[in-house]
């Protein structure tokens, strides 16, 4: 199979299991924490418990769908498209196998459907990795909205945990390293 054929593999395997785990995880798991930030972001009255981010970004989404299903799509948006950036990477086998593996390793679904921000950091985080680890096997310079994409969930992964800054820095110093070298 060519590069596109694969390509069209991969990207059907995460339509695919975005729907499944959509449909399984409707419309989301929660934990008292998470039904904490859902109230913040449902009143706007915030607390400083949590970090806000997660209860900001909340807010933002139940202007458009009242409820957790948005963070939920949110989640497994990133989940797939990470899985999709990594195996488009790996090309061919080894990318199945990453798609077929995230398509079926409870170590990595039950995080997808659970939201809690815990899962927001990991999840942003892993689209962050995904995108560089995209751009540096095809030996080229981020684009503008892969900049935009990674720099955003970078500093939102960080803002959503007050525990998050030791793994922040080496992924900010590898971010910057991927945006900022010369080739």
């Amino acid at each position: 199979m060519q590069n596109k054929t694969w390509g069209r593999v991969f990207a059907g395997i995460g339509i695919v299991g975005a729907v499944l785990y959509f449909v399984a995880f409707y419309p989301g798991f929660m934990s008292p924490d998470t039904i904490d930030q859902y109230r913040q972001a449902s009143t706007g009255k915030f607390d400083d418990w949590h970090p806000i981010a997660m209860a900001l970004w909340w807010s933002v989404l139940l202007k458009i769908v009242d409820g957790p299903q948005l963070m939920l799509a949110f989640q497994l948006i990133l989940y797939w498209s990470s899985a999709f950036l990594i195996a488009k990477s790996l090309q061919r086998v080894y990318g199945l196998a990453t798609m077929l593996l995230f398509l079926v390793a409870p170590f990595l679904i039950n995080f997808s459907g659970y939201v809690i921000k815990d899962a927001q950091m990991a999840l942003s985080w892993l689209t962050v990795g995904a995108i560089l680890f995209n751009v540096y096997t095809q030996k080229r310079k981020p684009n503008r909205v892969e900049v935009l994409i990674s720099g955003v969930l970078l500093v939102y992964g960080v803002l959503v945990r007050i525990d998050a800054l030791p793994g922040f820095i080496p992924l900010a110093a590898l971010w910057v390293l991927v945006v900022f070298r010369n080739k």
